[in-house]
């Protein structure tokens, strides 16, 4: 079963309506770095492969027959202008790899389709980041380790087919899985486009100022997207490809509001190959003029009713057409799956269109006309080159499009294996081309419809001047059916009335019936520009057609949002002086973006208001900019160094009282996570005064809804205790020096690979990353009671991780996080080298240990380990101390497990000599910065110190402005959370204790002693899931297995027997914490006399969300504690990591 989508989505892709000749600013091509690296990179890659089919030639199971690497760079950069404000520019450069490998035979192997098994059985996305530099052994590395993966998920697929074909009736298709290919060798240089960026984002500002400028228009955008593609492919065969293409795009869009409440949207897309190809400003100012004039009339323009009747689908309308009710029907897979539909598999060398009609698919072509072409390739992903295959001739049916995964009657793949990085590559369309033997002109076209609807008494006809896109259904388990989303209708009368722009209806049927209808076609062919959306993923089509006449075609009512346009007027007329920049500024009246926030919350606090409904008694505006920089190299090779700028905008509006209003309140899926909304990054005051205005109506109106929500799931179901849903606070005004990166990632690349080199000097290792993450964040916040402030955050982390694998299979992954606060200087090369080499050392020791079977005894937590400890059984188990209410599991699931120590105030929770103290105003330790410092909180409240435990008892907890029935009000902890919560969490976290132990090593060795046990555990590191659940890894090592209450504590990752009677410490592995509670806080024997600071991302359990924040802890000592064997184990690899190759193992 298959549901596609062709659409147009600006700005990524479209339709192209017209491209002007005019050259457009262009920069010479001849200073830019060639896309292609040195020459031998795919050397290299073919010597790991050669190594790969060695290694796995003597291997147990199913024969590996087919190998095949494919690496694809992508260098993209994206300019745009959205609501008139400009964005800030984009710009990456990454590398992919896919592994194609096939064990079994030709006849049957791992690929073949398990029956049952369900879409993600066979078309499951797997992003593997590559090494974006020429670093050799960091490449074999990378090839290696994804080898190994994909050869053990083919013996495992490979075993489930043979048992899926004993248990299953015969196929109707008994096609070999595999055909062999011809092996292909071709180098083409490629280099990356360069354009004129202070040229385009001036066009696009002042294109995106036409199209932002009429009150009604909701949402505009004017965007320059540049994807330069290069391909690096080898095989088994003998195959070597190195081949490229570059897509520009202008997209141009408008959207707007009926006032039923229909979205209506133009769109306008040029599509280039070259930066000469893209139009100038004068024909993209003419195209805006023209599409907001166009959404004028679809907004005054009356709702047709369904409709069965004759039309014309334009030449574009009619490519898009053709893609989704015929396109996608004759893709070769599709004939072979006994899932699908196969409208056409037995109707080879029958008509099936009018004898006039031919159509054939041709990625050959690199334009039609003037017009580039997205569809054109010069090879496919399986490295068969590109070929004209002729589809339907004269209406009869002579081939289908083909891979190399033969289907009845076609042994052979005709080049059109395609797939988006990640997917396994099937059957697609390129250039879709239809072509008629008779036309007409286009008015003559018109004519013969106005005939035709006389003929059959139809008072109108339908012409469908563009289309957005479609999707269509062709699986046996629904209907054969299509849909197609016209966005311009005109009604044709066959009076003399003029054509009527109408809207609100989609084309739907089904192809056969369909096909028969076509009457004539006009002598008009166009170009529809797109990227369709299939089980491979999303790839860049064509689709030429002339206008065709229909005889009959049925349209159905669209979907159209309930909505009532914004209650009050626009206010594009509101222009004041901005001091410009992008993302910048501060507070004061000088500010556009304090002006503009201010200026909204009047209004609308004046204003806002429904017809006998409540208005808002609480206003807030939250707006945070955020600059990001990542370097990341694996194996010591650069993946990723790229840097991004977002703003994003969080509206609170509260309706009702303070003691019952709309909040803490979930009743669907949007109350989870539709609330923030991404905004231009331009200071410009018209602009960010429409987005408040539009997100205040849209906050506001839905804050009524869930007010009467609530208080219905309420009624049916009476609280026991009555807690108000806001607590006051004082106003607090507070303004900070905004901070930004100033970071250099290419700098910072040399001085990971420095620390990232001393990891090819530990030969047990399976895998390593050195991974730096800085983030500056400028917040500007805004409440009704007079709140205000301008925070500022800095926060820098190193990631070190490697991973290894003992001898009987159990996979350790070992990661340690270096964060610095506000400005403060990461640690120096030397350092982190020191650091990495020593968690390297650790973690090999730990692997030659042998795995303990279980324990039971005292443990101390030490180091990592210590913080890590208070954060998972003390910091994450307090807070959050009021849930929202919630009307369904699926969506109380998503909040996360309940906090176990929320609920306990005023009881004992830690032995009587510990007091754990939380203050957001200390911003230092020692000269050294702390992560969770915070003036003022995400709700404008300002922060203050708390006593949390004292003397072992738990008496108070971090607080919003919701209140519990035991705290009253905040103490400014609020967090904000990606969805626009806010989250009440730790800052600044103090543990200590009245009776400190100098040395712990010597409690835990008395402790097993009184205990009668022959050593105790000591732990300095617990498994990070955010690392080892990392899907694009092989190496994972299931830490959770066994851990107690709903995984509490996560597993050990160093440890150490520390024996009771002598000072022997050897190496502890296998191990999982069993029967964990946060009442095993209560038996901690002692704390330490040295207290040790880590800043870190504190993770919460709440929409996968982290906050900064610092745990000082001295190393705590629990009196007995019970651990059992983790049984997770995997097959060691089959060859060895390249990198080490030839040298001893540890």
């Amino acid at each position: 079963m298959m549901r596609s989508l062709v659409r147009l989505l600006p700005p990524i892709s479209g339709i192209l309506l017209a491209v002007a000749g005019l050259c457009a600013a262009i920069v010479p091509c001849a200073a830019a770095e060639t896309l292609r690296t040195p020459p031998d990179l795919l050397s290299v890659m073919g010597a790991e492969l050669e190594r790969s089919l060695e290694s796995f030639s003597g291997a147990p199971g199913a024969p590996l027959y087919f190998l095949q690497y494919a690496v694809t760079e992508t260098h993209e950069t994206m300019l745009g202008a959205s609501d008139g404000g400009l964005k800030a520019p984009q710009t990456t450069r990454r590398r992919y790899l896919d592994v194609d490998l096939r064990v079994g035979d030709m006849h049957l192997d791992n690929t073949h389709e398990i029956r049952g098994a369900g879409w993600d059985d066979s078309y499951n996305r797997r992003l593997i980041d590559f090494p974006v530099e020429d670093d050799p052994a960091a490449v074999r590395a990378v090839l290696w380790n994804e080898t190994e993966y994909r050869y053990r998920r083919a013996q495992e697929r490979y075993t489930r087919v043979l048992a899926n074909r004993q248990v299953k009736v015969e196929e109707t298709d008994l096609s070999d899985d595999f055909t062999p290919g011809e092996p292909i060798r071709d180098r083409e240089t490629f280099r990356p486009t360069l354009i004129d960026r202070s040229y385009w984002q001036g066009v696009l500002s002042r294109v995106g100022g036409v199209l932002a400028d009429q009150d009604f228009v909701i949402e505009s955008s004017a965007t320059l997207s540049l994807r330069d593609r290069a391909t690096y492919m080898v095989n088994s065969e003998g195959s070597r490809l190195e081949h490229g293409q570059r897509y520009l795009r202008v997209g141009l869009s408008v959207r707007g509001l009926a006032a039923d409440g229909m979205e209506l949207d133009r769109y306008a897309a040029f599509d280039a190959r070259a930066p000469e190809g893209l139009p100038d400003e004068a024909t993209l100012l003419a195209d805006a003029r023209r599409l907001v004039g166009e959404l004028r009339a679809l907004i005054d323009a009356p709702v047709v009713e369904p409709y069965i009747g004759p039309a014309i689908l334009r030449a574009q309308a009619c490519g898009v057409f053709f893609h989704e009710i015929f396109g996608h029907r004759i893709e070769g897979h599709r004939q072979k799956s006994e899932s699908e539909g196969q409208t056409f598999t037995k109707k080879v060398s029958q008509p099936i269109l009018p004898d006039f009609i031919s159509v054939y698919d041709d990625p050959t072509l690199e334009r039609f006309g003037a017009i580039d072409l997205r569809g054109h390739y010069r090879y496919d992903d399986e490295g068969t080159p590109a070929q004209r295959v002729t589809v339907v001739d004269r209406g009869v049916l002579r081939e289908f499009l083909t891979t190399r995964s033969p289907i009845e009657g076609f042994p052979r793949s005709n080049g059109h294996a395609r797939r988006e990085h990640g997917y396994a590559p099937v059957s697609r369309q390129g250039n879709l081309i239809v072509a008629s033997e008779r036309s007409v002109p286009y008015e003559r076209l018109r004519e013969m419809l106005i005939e035709e609807c006389r003929r059959q008494g139809k008072p109108y006809g339908l012409v469908f001047e563009s289309i957005s896109g479609g999707f269509t259904m062709t699986g046996r388990g629904g209907p054969q059916a299509f849909k197609v989303l016209p966005l311009y209708v005109l009604r044709v009368y066959t009076d003399e009335r003029p054509d009527e722009v109408v809207r609100g209806v989609d084309i739907v049927g089904t192809p056969l019936t369909s096909f028969n209808k076509i009457l004539m076609a006009a002598d008009d062919d166009d170009v529809f520009n797109g990227t369709c959306g299939a089980e491979s993923g999303g790839v860049p089509v064509s689709a030429v057609s002339p206008s065709l006449l229909v005889s009959e075609i049925e349209v159905e009512k669209r979907h159209k949002s309930q909505e009532k346009p914004p209650i009050l007027p626009a206010v594009r007329g509101l222009v004041e002086p901005s001091p410009g920049g992008v993302a910048g500024g501060g507070q004061g009246s000088g500010d556009p973006v304090f002006r503009a926030m201010e200026d909204e919350l009047d209004r609308s606090l004046r204003e806002l208001v429904l017809p006998d409904m409540p208005r808002p008694y609480f206003l807030a505006y939250r707006l945070q900019d955020t600059e990001t920089a990542t370097v990341s190299l694996r194996y010591g090779a650069l993946v990723r160094a790229d840097t991004s700028r977002s703003r994003a905008l969080a509206v609170e509006v509260r309706t009702g009282e303070p003691a019952f209003d709309n909040s803490g309140f979930v009743g669907s899926w949007r109350d989870l996570y539709d609330r923030r909304r991404e905004l231009p990054d331009e200071n410009d005051y018209a602009g960010l005064r429409h987005r408040l205005w539009l997100q205040t109506d849209e906050a506001y109106k839905q804050a009524l809804e869930k007010l009467s929500g609530k208080r219905a799931y309420l009624e049916t179901r009476p609280a026991q205790d009555t807690i108000p849903d806001f607590a006051p606070a004082a106003p607090w005004v507070h303004a900070e020096a905004p901070q930004s990166l100033r970071l250099d990632p290419a700098a910072w690349g040399q001085r990971l690979r420095e620390v990232a080199d001393v990891l090819r000097e530990c030969p047990g290792l399976q895998d390593w990353n050195v991974t730096l993450v800085a983030r500056a964040q400028n917040q500007r916040y805004l409440n009704s009671e007079g709140s205000r402030h301008l925070k500022a955050a800095r926060h820098d982390q190193v990631q070190i991780a490697v991973t290894g694998q003992a001898a009987d299979g159990q996979r350790l992954t070992a990661a340690r996080q270096f964060m610095v606060a506000g400005g403060d200087p990461l640690p120096p090369v030397e350092t982190l080298r020191a650091e990495a080499r020593a968690l390297a050392e650790a973690l090999q020791a730990m692997l030659r240990a042998p795995a303990l079977e279980d324990y039971a005894g005292p443990v101390l937590f030490d180091g990592d380990a210590a913080a890590q400890f208070i954060a998972q059984l003390f910091a994450n188990q307090i807070t959050p101390p009021r849930r929202p209410i919630v009307t369904d599991d699926w969506l109380r699931q998503r909040l996360g497990p309940e906090p176990k120590l929320a609920g306990r105030l005023q009881r004992r929770v830690l032995p009587p000599e510990i007091t754990i103290s939380d203050d957001p105003l200390r911003a230092e330790w020692q000269g050294r910065r702390l992560a969770g410092a915070m003036a003022v909180d995400d709700e404008g409240v300002r922060g203050e110190p708390i006593r949390l435990v004292e003397a072992g008892r738990l008496l108070t907890l971090p607080m919003t402005r919701q209140p519990t029935k035991r705290i009253a009000g905040s103490n400014g902890r609020a967090r904000a959370l990606p969805n626009a919560w806010t989250l009440p969490t730790i800052s600044n976290l103090f543990v200590e204790t009245s009776d400190p132990r100098p040395d712990m090593l010597a409690e835990l060795r008395r402790l097993a002693r009184e205990a009668g046990a022959e050593y105790g555990l000591w732990i300095t590191l617990l498994d990070d899931p955010r690392v080892t659940r990392d899907g694009n890894r092989l190496l994972r090592f299931a830490a959770d297995e066994g851990a107690g209450e709903r995984g509490l504590l996560t597993a050990p990752v160093v440890a150490y027997k520390v024996y009771a009677g002598d000072d022997r410490v050897e190496p502890a592995r296998g191990l999982v914490f069993d029967e964990v509670s946060v009442r095993t806080l209560r038996d901690v024997a002692a704390l330490g006399a040295d207290t040790r600071v880590t800043n870190l991302f504190l993770a919460t359990g709440m929409l996968d969300f982290a906050h900064p924040a610092t745990i000082a802890t001295p190393a705590i000592l629990v009196e007995e504690m019970e651990l059992k064997a983790a049984t997770a184990r995997e097959p060691l690899p089959v060859g060895r990591n390249p990198i080490f190759a030839g040298r001893a193992h540890p």
